[in-house]
């Protein structure tokens, strides 16, 4: 079976403070949104539940945190 590749990320300055997610995957879908208060950790686990929520499986997820990859 084949994987869809969804690569995500999000961001947080200062930390904590206002932040940010996204995914997009690799047929050009995405998603993105805001938070006023919250911490980089919490934005980059917020991409990656968004992507799950919204790709169907399987799915290769794509993260620069290795944070987020250890919780998965």
């Amino acid at each position: 079976m084949t994987r869809l590749i969804v690569a995500t990320d999000g961001s947080c300055y200062p930390n904590p403070g206002p932040g940010g997610w996204a995914w997009v995957n690799a047929a050009g879908d995405h998603d993105s949104g805001a938070k006023a208060d919250t911490t980089n950790n919490a934005m980059e686990l917020t991409a990656i539940g968004m992507a799950i929520a919204a790709n169907p499986g399987p799915l290769l997820i794509q993260s620069d945190s290795s944070y987020a990859i250890g919780c998965i």
